[in-house]
């Protein structure tokens, strides 16, 4: 592949964070840029498509009443997000 997706938290700085956050970079290691930035949230369970358009994962609250898992899915070329399942989980692409 082209590039690499992963995840990633900040442990000190300005973008400091408690929460994993998804990431892409080339697979050269440059041009490293967030996917997500929703620090009251952790992310987990990436699943690339077989295409490499789409990601699913799952996004955790780490605040409120209603912690409940969701399975999102992400454009890669657009950035869309969507949620598609609530409650869900460890999301994976079929064959």
């Amino acid at each position: 592949g082209e590039q690499i997706i992963f995840r990633r938290r900040i442990v000190e700085g300005a973008g400091h964070t408690l929460s994993k956050q998804i990431w892409k970079m080339s697979a050269d290691g440059s041009e490293a840029q967030p996917l997500t930035n929703e620090p009251d949230y952790e992310h987990d369970f990436v699943s690339i498509a077989p295409a490499g358009n789409y990601i699913v994962f799952h996004r955790f609250p780490l605040k409120g009443p209603n912690l409940v898992l969701s399975v999102w899915a992400l454009n890669l070329e657009t950035g869309q997000q969507s949620e598609i399942a609530r409650p869900g989980q460890r999301p994976q692409w079929l064959p």
